[in-house]
This record gives C-alpha cells, sequence and structure tokens, in this order.
C-alpha cells in the first residue's frame, strides 16, 4: 500500500522518475506473485486486501487482473473459514471492502465482477457486526483493546462506500438470482442498516472534526 500512495505522490509532485520506479516496483511484484501462486494462495485477508487496492490506485488492472483469480479464490476459502469474523478486525475489512470495488465495477475487470460482488455480498453481515462492536465499545476498547482501529472513520467510510456500489450493482445482469428476488434482497439491504448507517455516520462526523 506504500508503494501505492507513492505512486500517487509522485504524480501529484510531478516527479515522473520515482513515479514509474514505484509502478514498475508494483508490476513486478503483481508477476511475481503471479507465477509465484502459492503466495497468494496462503495470504491472509490484509495482505490480498493491500495487494489489490494498491494495484488499483495507480491503474494496474491488467495485473490486478492477473492476481484477481488466486486472490479472489483465497478471500473465498478465507472467508468460509471459522475464524474469519474473529481473525479480521474493523480495519481489515474495511480494506477488504475497498479493495473488492474495483474488482466489482470496473469495466476493466468486468469478468471478475460477479464473483467480487457475491464476496462483497458475503462479507455484509461481518462488517456490519465489526461496526456495531467498535461504535459500542468503550473508549478504553476502542483505543487498545480488541475493537481498536488505527482509523476507525476511515474503515466505516469504507464499508459504507462499498455498500453503496452494492446496492447498485447487485442486479441480474451481473449476478444469479431472479429479478424479484434480487429486488427484494436490494431493499433489504437498503433498509437493514438503518440506524446503524446513521450511527456509523454520526461517528464519522465527530472523529473528523
Amino acid at each position: 500500500m506504500l508503494l501505492g500512495r507513492s505512486v500517487i505522490s509522485g504524480e501529484n509532485g510531478g516527479d515522473v522518475a520515482e513515479t514509474a520506479l514505484l509502478k514498475n516496483s508494483l508490476h513486478r511484484l503483481a508477476h511475481y506473485l503471479h507465477y509465484a501462486d502459492d503466495r497468494l494462495e496462503q495470504a491472509n485477508v490484509l495482505s490480498i486486501a493491500i495487494i489489490f487496492k494498491a494495484l488499483a490506485k495507480v491503474g494496474l488492472f491488467e495485473d490486478l487482473g492477473l492476481l484477481a483469480p488466486t486472490g479472489l479464490d483465497r478471500l473465498r476459502e478465507l472467508h468460509r473459514a471459522l475464524g474469519f469474523a474473529a481473525e479480521n478486525n474493523l480495519e481489515t475489512t474495511g480494506n477488504l471492502c475497498a479493495a473488492l470495488l474495483p474488482l466489482a465495477r470496473s469495466p476493466h475487470l468486468r469478468s471478475h465482477r460477479r464473483q467480487a460482488l457475491n464476496l462483497l455480498n458475503d462479507i455484509q453481515p461481518v462488517v456490519e457486526r465489526k461496526i456495531e462492536a467498535h461504535l459500542n465499545a468503550s473508549e478504553a476498547e476502542r483505543t487498545r483493546g480488541r475493537f481498536a482501529s488505527r482509523c476507525p472513520a476511515l474503515s466505516i467510510y469504507q464499508v459504507l462506500n462499498a455498500r453503496a456500489v452494492l446496492e447498485t450493482l447487485f442486479r441480474r445482469q451481473y449476478v444469479e438470482g431472479s429479478k424479484i428476488d434480487l429486488l427484494v434482497w436490494r431493499d433489504e439491504l437498503s433498509a437493514r442498516p438503518g440506524d446503524l448507517v446513521q450511527h456509523a455516520r454520526s461517528h464519522q462526523k465527530r472523529s473528523f472534526q
């Protein structure tokens, strides 16, 4: 992720040589992971999310497409494991939501859209509980305990942003299911968070003040 941020910083600062060097480093990393796919097959959620986010941030969509099949399969495997919710905190699940967005909506990555949307949908109950737990925790628990997060406002924003995209794209054109069932599901998704979303947005405003 540091590489991705450095590329953006270099582009904004006009440092073409440094930007090209950093972008090339990400490109080489992606090709290494593509051919040494056992690395991604053993990676944890945060590692995959950070790599996906960095590649998307600098526009290396072809490289992201190379890693997407193995990375998404690994994320699906991790999500199905019993320890997924316990092992991944609010910060990690926020990063995961952000990492799945390019795969869910980018025209360059259409072949991965269905899998990304389904995974994004399936992790919603977990991220909802993560937000609830963080917002209901004491100040001490948020700072140093198991509900701690370095930037909870950002994580909550990532979750809510992903949910908005999910509500828009989770339809029969992109995922399986009857039109009626998907419409009902989208209505439920919009209504389900209710007070949680308002609570989270209120917490975001306080955090940024």
